[in-house]
C-alpha cells in the first residue's frame, strides 16, 4: 500500500513540476520564449515612442493655435475698449482685464513650451533600456500637461468674465454720445 502511495505521490509531483521546469528553461512563463519577450518589449516601446512624437507634434500645433486665437481675442477686446473710450466710457476695468489676459497667455505659452521640452527630453532615453528614466520623464511631462490644461480652462473662464464686463458696458454705450475729434 505504501508503495502505491509513493508511486502516486511521485507521479503527481512529476506532473505538477513538468510545466514549471519547461517554463524555467524558456525564460517567460506566459509566452514560452525569451525572444518573444524582447520582441513584445520592442513593439511596446515603438508604440510609446510614436505616441510621444504625436503628442509633441499635437501640442506644438495646439499651442500655436491657442496663441493665435488669444492674440485675436486680445486684439478684439482692445478694439472694443478703444471704441468705448471714443464714446467717453470708463474702460479701466476692461483695460486691466486685457493686461491679465496677456499674463495668462504668457503663462500658457511658457507652460506649453515646458511640457513639449520635457517630452523631448524623454526622447533622449531609450525605452526599455533606460532603467526607468524614460518612464520618469514621461510621468513628469504628464504633470506638466495637466498644468497646460488647467491654464486653458483658466483662460476660458476668464474670457467669460471679459464678456460679462463688455455686456455691463452696453447700457452706457446706448446713453453716451461719440466724442468729437
Amino acid at each position: 500500500m505504501k508503495k502505491i502511495q509513493t508511486v502516486y505521490t511521485t507521479t503527481a509531483l512529476c506532473v505538477l513540476l513538468t510545466p514549471v521546469l519547461l517554463f524555467a528553461q524558456t525564460g517567460n512563463p506566459f509566452t514560452g520564449s525569451a525572444a518573444s519577450t524582447t520582441k513584445t518589449t520592442t513593439q511596446t516601446c515603438e508604440k510609446i515612442t510614436e505616441k510621444v512624437d504625436q503628442r509633441i507634434t499635437k501640442f506644438t500645433d495646439v499651442g500655436s493655435s491657442h496663441s493665435i486665437k488669444l492674440d485675436k481675442t486680445i486684439d478684439t477686446v482692445r478694439t472694443i475698449s478703444e471704441k468705448l473710450k471714443a464714446r467717453n466710457i470708463d474702460t479701466s476695468i476692461l483695460d486691466n482685464q486685457i493686461v491679465t489676459l496677456l499674463e495668462k497667455k504668457t503663462k500658457l505659452d511658457t507652460d506649453t513650451q515646458a511640457f513639449v521640452a520635457k517630452l523631448q527630453e524623454s526622447r533622449g532615453f531609450t525605452c526599455g533600456a533606460s532603467q526607468g528614466q524614460f518612464k520618469t520623464k514621461v510621468a513628469e511631462a504628464k504633470k506638466l500637461q495637466q498644468v497646460v490644461v488647467a491654464d486653458v480652462k483658466d483662460i476660458h473662464e476668464f474670457s467669460k468674465t471679459i464678456r460679462e464686463t463688455i455686456k455691463a458696458l452696453r447700457p452706457q454705450v446706448a446713453s453716451s454720445t461719440p466724442a468729437i475729434l
